[in-house]
């Protein structure tokens, strides 16, 4: 079945099924209309596939292996059992409510137990329609997230049980509980994901692989809590996407264009990867650019986003202050006190608000100089050390000097102010109330394995998204509040530099007669998370032209003012 955003860890179990109607469709050339026999075609996220016949048609039954959680247990200990529509709850923790929520992210019940005499509870479960649902029950320092599947007047509990790092349990918002989406797969042609229904004959049209014609298809909508709909539906051109698209696919006065994201009004509503270069930055030898091949890029890979890093470090400071109560204007030197020999003279007084900002003060050159390169020319270089070790040029709040060690301090005070791994801390109030599950965060040199706060981050275009939505609304994330909405407008407004504030770039693009103001997190190749309040817009791009710049920054701005936003109006 489809996963819910959020839900990871499979539990021990026995296996049984349910049996809903057929996906029943035809996949036809986009250009020449003809049918296409051979197509794999596979319900995402599970192994149920089937393969068009001769005449371009394919029916996958919808009936899959379902896992009911075993007796055993799961994860923070539940163990729940349902029979006839009646759910027994056992936990070693106090239960304090159940609620059941439907694919539209809607309540359909509601329980208190705190009122329960023991921690066992039954709750009769309301009749429901056919579909999938999540229940949510909530324990006293866990929330435990089970599957739900009501179907013939049937109910069973469905593969996984798992313990919620933080906030409430989330659905993606459907049109129907009967949508899927599928990955339609032909060597001979372009790769592409679509959703179907189980009702009627689904139609999927596919572009020739060697096709330089671009055609539009709305984003597919899965179950990671983004949710898609068409650039017309959203009142932006499809003309102008399509050039901008087109452009990018045929490498037209542009290079190294990965992908390309657009949300507009809270819905995906452009979604394409292209083509290129599988480059990346190899740090250790003189901070050089490495050659990994060509490859077609896919909402499944993991892109190396540069600096793009910095502005996400950032909101993970930002949620550590919040959850100590304490400010930016924090002195670092607290926080750090193994280093108390380095604090010297003005360094004393150095914030978290002017490492933010890069007002360090620190006599530091990266832009032409040697500091980046010699701080990782040594395996085992502690960044805090090699930072610090600087000596003073100007008062910190004075200057504004570029410092890639800056975020990596950051983190390290941050780990200290927590009392917890920094990497722990990022999965449990970032990531995981994103949903965000698929990264790579490569480390510091030196103690402590602390994330590279700088650059190193491999992720998804998607997540990417994902982050910056969460940015454009004031820090929630479907509901749930992850990074402080006091943080995100001081982001908004420049704080140093006349484009700078907390690793996040302000920029004013100008399209027509029009402006429009970004703040955003930016990196080296092109890999931008732009997030335009005034349009209620995020766009994400993904790029290879390492130490290209300013090649990269002008192809954005490109793709921008005569594309994307003239398109949003």
């Amino acid at each position: 079945m489809l996963r819910f955003a959020g839900i990871s860890a499979v539990l021990v179990c026995c296996l049984t099924t349910l049996t809903f109607a057929d996906i029943v469709g035809h996949i036809a050339d986009t250009v020449t209309h003809a049918s296409i026999a051979n197509v794999k075609v596979t319900v995402i996220g599970t192994t149920s596939t089937a393969t068009t016949d001769g005449q371009g048609n394919f029916t996958i039954p919808t009936t899959f292996a379902v896992a009911v959680p075993a007796p055993a247990g799961s994860a923070a200990g539940l163990r729940p059992i349902l029979r006839d529509r009646l759910l027994a709850l056992d936990a070693p923790d106090n239960i304090l409510a159940v609620s059941i929520v439907n694919s539209r992210g809607t309540a359909v019940f509601y329980r208190d137990l705190r009122q329960s005499a023991t921690q066992r509870a039954s709750v009769q479960v309301p009749a429901l329609a056919q579909g999938m649902y999540l229940v949510d029950v909530a324990l006293a320092r866990a929330h435990v997230t089970l599957r739900l599947l009501s179907a013939g007047g049937r109910m069973e509990l469905a593969p996984e049980a798992v313990r919620a790092e933080s906030g409430q349990a989330s659905l993606a918002k459907r049109d129907a509980v009967t949508t899927y989406a599928v990955s339609c797969e032909n060597a001979a042609y372009k790769t592409r994901e679509a959703n179907v229904i189980d009702s009627g004959v689904n139609e999927i049209r596919l572009v020739p692989a060697s096709s330089s014609s671009y055609y539009y298809f709305e984003p597919v909508q899965l179950d990671d809590g983004i949710t898609t709909g068409t650039v017309k539906a959203a009142s932006m051109s499809q003309s102008l996407m399509e050039g901008a698209a087109l452009k990018a696919l045929n490498k037209v006065n542009c290079h190294e264009i990965h992908s390309i994201l657009v949300c507009k009004d809270s819905k995906l509503v452009f979604e394409e990867y292209f083509y290129g270069n599988n480059d990346t930055i190899n740090f250790e030898n003189n901070v050089s650019r490495v050659s990994n091949g060509n490859i077609q890029w896919s909402r499944t890979l993991k892109h190396y986003i540069a600096s793009a890093t910095k502005a996400i470090t950032s909101t993970v400071v930002s949620i550590a202050l919040d959850k100590m109560g304490l400010t930016p204007d924090e002195k670092i030197a607290k926080y750090l006190p193994s280093y108390s020999a380095l604090f010297t003279g003005q360094k004393a007084n150095l914030t978290l608000k002017n490492c933010l900002n890069m007002e360090s003060g620190l006599d530091w050159n990266e832009w032409g100089g040697p500091d980046l390169n010699n701080m990782w020319s040594v395996s085992d270089t502690d960044f805090t050390a090699f930072v610090l070790n600087h000596n003073s040029r100007s008062t910190p709040g004075t200057e504004w000097v570029y410092c890639s060690g800056l975020p990596n301090v950051e983190l390290h005070v941050v780990q200290n102010m927590v009392q917890d791994s920094a990497a722990r801390f990022i999965r449990q109030n970032l990531l995981a109330p994103l949903g965000i599950t698929d990264i790579k965060w490569e480390t510091q040199h030196g103690k402590g394995m602390l994330p590279e706060g700088a650059a190193r981050l491999f992720i998804r275009p998607r997540d990417m998204l994902k982050w910056g939505m969460t940015c454009l609304n004031n820090g929630q994330w479907q509901g749930v509040q992850v990074i402080p909405s006091a943080w995100l407008t001081a982001c908004r407004q420049v704080q140093y530099n006349g484009n700078y504030s907390n690793h996040f770039w302000i920029t004013t693009y100008t399209y027509g007669t029009k402006t429009a103001t970004a703040f955003a997190a930016e990196g080296d190749g092109g890999n931008y998370i732009c997030m335009f309040p005034s349009l209620n817009m995020v766009v994400v791009f993904t790029g290879g032209l390492y130490l290209e710049s300013p090649t990269y920054d002008n192809q954005i701005t490109d793709f921008l003012t005569n594309y994307i936003l003239p398109a949003a109006g």
